[in-house]
């Protein structure tokens, strides 16, 4: 499933831009980039986890917004929305189109609204909101794309919002929950396109996350779920969330 978002700010975007200051940033140990590690599938599964870090808050996020009185939110569920990114020193992508995996809850929102912001919190892409439909699905894994398909990131920083939509008829969404983030665009040199050109699936997966691109990393295990889910779950795994939240994400699986 993909979801797809002229450069004002939207009203919206003034409110989310703010929630969006308190990102965090940590300092991380930098795995080595060194293509001898690369072996045998069973070992990358052993490997393909991010650094240790012992603070909570390694994922650049900063989740917010209410239930509207349960109209959207299941009774007791702890984990309305979060996007599963990686830690603040491997916040890179390779891809001018990137892609994000979210955690939707037991929830009765129709859809998922996504924005785009620069690094001066200007709407990147159309004024009215990227969405997918969630088809009545619940609690569960979504792969989400941060742009319309006509459009693609130069390189350079950028903020991103992913919000619940509880109720397409109404203009009050101040309680609908949201995640925020943000990510890097980065542009390869000639040797390292070639050498993750070189390589498929966990190789290429692995190989990604010694030179820091996250984002890349999470795309490539999202999509070998089918084949290999141990690596995702082994990569989600090495993520710190929320005690409330890491139970429910790391369990969770991908939704048809």
């Amino acid at each position: 499933m993909s979801f797809r978002p002229h450069t004002r700010i939207h009203p919206l975007a003034k409110c989310l831009s703010i929630s969006a200051l308190v990102l965090g940033h940590l300092g991380l140990s930098l795995l080595p980039s060194q293509a001898g590690l690369l072996g045998g599938i069973a070992e990358f599964g052993a490997r393909l986890k991010f650094p240790p870090t012992q603070d909570l808050g390694s994922p650049s996020r900063s989740t917010g917004g209410g239930t509207r009185g349960g109209e959207c939110i299941a009774e007791g569920e702890a984990v309305p929305i979060q996007a599963i990114v990686p830690p603040a020193t491997h916040n890179k992508t390779s891809d001018a189109t990137p892609e994000i995996v979210v955690y939707v809850g037991d929830t009765s929102a129709s859809d998922i609204e996504v924005r785009m912001f620069d690094a001066g919190f200007n709407l990147v892409g159309p004024v009215d909101p990227h969405r997918i439909s969630l088809d009545g699905r619940k609690s569960g894994l979504v792969t989400v794309s941060l742009l319309p398909d006509d459009l693609a990131l130069e390189p350079g920083n950028y903020r991103w919002s992913v919000m619940l939509v509880c109720d397409a008829n109404s203009s009050d969404r101040a309680g609908d929950p949201f995640d925020l983030g943000e990510l890097e665009v980065v542009s390869l040199g000639e040797t390292d396109e070639q050498e993750l050109a070189g390589l498929q699936g966990l190789a290429k997966a692995e190989l990604s996350l010694n030179k820091n691109l996250g984002y890349d990393t999470l795309a490539i295990a999202a999509g070998l779920y089918t084949s290999e889910p141990e690596a995702w779950t082994e990569l989600v795994s090495s993520l710190k969330f929320d005690d409330s939240a890491e139970a429910a994400i790391t369990s969770a699986s991908f939704l048809d």
